[in-house]
């Protein structure tokens, strides 16, 4: 699972820490992004698109992406950008 998404899930006073008021969207790219972590994130901000992102390192950009949190097929690669 995503190191940082879990981290934050986690420890929820990390929401109220820092001001995230800005985030429209989170790429979730480190590991496959499972159901359970992505609905325990966007219960706690609705307002954030989530994707899952996935590439080899020494590409500049994540060649493989999903679709936006609605049709979110998880733990899945996604599909190929072109």
């Amino acid at each position: 699972m995503p190191p940082i998404l879990v981290a934050m899930v986690s420890n929820p006073v990390l929401f109220e820490m820092f001001d995230l008021s800005s985030i429209a969207t989170i790429v979730s790219g480190s590991a496959p992004l499972d159901k359970s972590l992505a609905d325990r994130v966007h219960a706690l901000q609705p307002k954030w698109r989530i994707l899952g992102a996935y590439g080899m390192e020494p590409q500049a950009a994540c060649p493989f992406c999903s679709t936006p949190f609605a049709a979110l097929h998880y733990a899945e690669r996604g599909s190929l950008l072109t």
